[in-house]
């Protein structure tokens, strides 16, 4: 009686093995980004190892993108935020939920272990209030609709807000940094008051994330990845929520029949006007890029 229950528990296990996974494999994460540009030394760490980083790579949740000396990434992600990294730069993506019907699912928590980046918001960000941090050694950074560098400067850590509005909280204190103005912070100090950097500083800053390449091609083909997005994005809303209209309109109240309110369904049409005038902009963009040519 013991070896024949020896071998069923080897089957069960066999077979448990297998319905897993079949499971893990069918839940297999999608796509939350690609790579648009990379120069010198990139590299992907996350559940399947490490390997190199090159154009039009897949980015997938929870990924740690490295680069190396005199070397630059640039990411995009699925709602069109755009991310580049200096060189000898950590950027690990440790949180990220997108849902392009709904904005109030949106959450963003992205670390910027070290090195030089700018941070441009997407869609992620378009929910009121915005759920997205960009943490960094030296505190947090909260983003408002915003393109906003940070790294290195001085012997000290710097953030400077081009678009928007950040509340930079750093170890022994916060402050609020509106468009145009920059804080500047040592490790255990308190963050200096935001105020207007000279142009030969925010230049310097924006060296340090440039490419050979220039900005004109790049930004071209930052472009033409977000026509693409706007295609990829209805696929990943099918896929990672399968259970939402796939239609992006107000769900219906089970007991009435109806939109949930008047004030949802306002909000639920601003939404949708704000995504199809986007999408519309990105299109005639490239459109006048391509008869340039």
């Amino acid at each position: 009686m013991f070896l024949p229950r020896l071998r069923f528990f080897g089957v069960f296990v066999f077979l448990s093995g297998a319905i897993l996974t079949g499971s893990a494999f069918a839940q297999a994460p999608q796509p939350i980004g690609s790579v648009v540009e990379t120069e010198g030394s990139v590299t992907f760490s996350g559940t399947n190892g490490t390997s190199a980083a090159r154009p039009q790579d897949n980015i997938y949740p929870y990924a740690t993108i490295k680069t190396g000396p005199q070397s630059r990434a640039l990411i995009l992600l699925i709602d069109d935020t755009e991310i580049t990294l200096g060189e000898n730069a950590e950027l690990s993506l440790d949180e990220y939920v997108f849902d392009p019907g709904d904005p109030q699912e949106n959450k963003g928590r992205f670390s910027f272990l070290r090195g030089a980046f700018v941070y441009v918001s997407g869609m992620l960000a378009k929910r009121s209030p915005p759920d997205v941090t960009l943490k960094t050694s030296y505190g947090s950074i909260g983003i408002r609709g915003t393109t906003v560098w940070g790294g290195p400067v001085d012997d000290g850590f710097g953030v400077f807000v081009e678009n928007g509005e950040v509340l930079f909280n750093g170890e022994s204190g916060s402050v609020r940094v509106p468009q145009g103005a920059g804080t500047f912070l040592k490790r255990g100090s308190v963050p200096r008051p935001a105020n207007a950097w000279p142009r030969e500083k925010i230049s310097q800053m924006k060296a340090r994330l440039a490419f050979a390449q220039g900005r004109e091609a790049i930004s071209r083909r930052v472009r033409e990845q977000m026509v693409k997005n706007v295609e990829r994005r209805s696929e990943y809303r099918r896929i990672v929520w399968p259970y939402k209209p796939r239609e992006w309109r107000a769900p219906l109240d089970p007991k009435r029949g109806a939109p949930f309110t008047k004030e949802f369904r306002q909000q639920d049409k601003k939404h949708r006007e704000r995504l199809q005038g986007h999408d519309q902009r990105l299109r005639d963009g490239l459109g006048s890029e391509k008869k340039k040519r």
